[in-house]
């Protein structure tokens, strides 16, 4: 009976507790990434090397995103650019920049990400990256912003020697406030 009672009590506390705290905006938004990689110079096999890589998605993806207040719904282009000191065909990591440009379907209305700053890490076929910026809102208004972009990483281009010069990533790229 005791043991019932302090339940009751606990819950009672608790509902007490969260009664004035207004609800939270989930502030979180992700779209699909289908995307070509291109490195230069190409990824060896055995060995590491310093390079370079960007990343274009082609086509947009639809993407709904709150944070900060700020609101965004309709299609989202994304791109990419970075390097690395030491990467393979097999593993790397480095730095990454993440940009991308949303029009919603009247295309008056515009969400810009020109330059989220991150690092990337690849192990065989698992890419993710992580960056972090300023995007600015249809409403006029600008909000920090972070992604995390998770994909399967495939190679798509392979030279006489064997070298990666291309590869296409799979995932989402999801955003928080």
């Amino acid at each position: 009976m005791r043991i019932r009672h302090l339940g009751v009590v606990l819950l009672a506390m608790a509902l007490a507790l969260t009664a004035g705290t207004p609800a939270q905006a989930a502030e979180v938004g992700a779209t699909t990434v289908n995307a070509g990689v291109a490195y230069r110079p190409s990824l060896p096999l055995t060995s590491c090397t310093a390079m370079t890589y960007t990343v274009d998605t082609g086509l947009p993806q639809n993407l709904s995103v709150v944070v900060g207040g700020h609101t965004f719904t309709g299609l989202f282009s994304m791109g990419a650019s970075g390097s690395s000191s030491c990467e393979s065909a097999h593993l790397g990591s480095g730095a990454i920049t993440i940009f991308g440009t949303g029009f919603d379907p009247t295309q008056s209305n515009v969400l810009r990400c020109p330059a989220l700053t991150g690092t990337y890490t690849r192990v065989e076929s698992a890419f993710v990256a992580t960056a972090s910026g300023s995007c600015t809102f249809p409403d006029g208004g600008s909000a920090p912003v972070s992604v995390a972009l998770t994909t399967a990483w495939r190679v798509n281009n392979v030279g006489f020697d064997g070298s990666v010069y291309g590869a296409a990533i799979a995932g989402t790229l999801d955003f928080t406030g």
